[in-house]
């Protein structure tokens, strides 16, 4: 019966997106479960779905604290699909500020707290690294009112079953080894990381690959913005 008991603890633990766990610990549980239901029923008390749902769900994270992190990592998604160059605000800069459309949606069942993101860029034999700056809302889509009514970033949540969209203006960090001048014009691989809370170590959300021209460059010393499409469709119709 433990064994049968261990193994709809599988499936129920795969139903809830949990990670796997190991087998100790899921024998542990199905005797503490027992436990708990003879207990009850010595006293006739109910006990409903969701009730138990919670026993088993609050015992898992309290004795696996992994499972946090895995199933943060499993269940959290951050889409895009775009980016915008912007001329700089810096004046001792000369790469482009970016604005970034994202939206992160949350398919667990715990909230999920972003704490930054960070857009890596790697072109020829430069490296650039891109921070983010602002928030603005997803809805906001003015060129002339790309800054207006921005407010510094900061870490956001995310509650269970939603999604938050934003748009996230980056700019160049000044570091060793890292390039902040005029982009070169060609290929430019990106990379955008992601840091939540629970997870002690950020992850790699997207790469994408962008070809700049001269023609990016009306950009710079104007308040007008270039939008770039990331379509892996269009990368996958290239190599036909």
């Amino acid at each position: 019966m433990i064994d049968q008991a261990v193994t709809k603890l599988d499936r129920y633990l795969s139903a809830k997106a949990f990670p796997p766990i190991p087998l100790p610990m899921r024998e542990a549980m199905v005797s503490l479960v027992s436990a708990r239901l003879i207990d009850g029923s010595i006293r006739a008390d109910k006990v409903s779905r969701e009730v138990f749902d919670g026993w088993l769900q609050e015992w898992i994270l309290m004795a696996y604290p992994a499972a946090v992190e895995q199933r943060l990592s499993t269940n959290c998604d951050v889409l895009w699909s775009s980016l915008q160059l912007a001329g700089p605000q810096s004046l001792g800069n000369q790469a482009y500020d970016i604005v970034l459309p994202l939206s992160v949606i949350n398919g667990g069942l715990s909230v999920a707290v972003v704490e930054w993101f960070l857009l890596r860029v790697n072109a020829k034999d430069r490296q650039m690294l891109y921070r983010p700056e602002m928030r603005l809302a997803a809805n906001d889509g003015s060129d002339d009112a790309l800054r207006r009514g921005a407010v510094p970033f900061a870490e956001f949540a995310v509650n269970p079953g939603r999604a938050e969209a934003l748009r996230v203006p980056f700019a160049p960090i000044e570091r060793a080894g890292f390039d902040t001048g005029l982009w070169p014009d060609g290929a430019h691989e990106l990379e955008l990381w992601v840091k939540f809370a629970a997870v002690p170590d950020p992850r790699k959300v997207k790469t994408a690959s962008v070809r700049l021209s001269i023609d990016h460059r009306m950009v710079l010393g104007s308040t007008q913005t270039r939008t770039i499409r990331l379509s892996t469709l269009d990368s996958f119709i290239e190599t036909l």
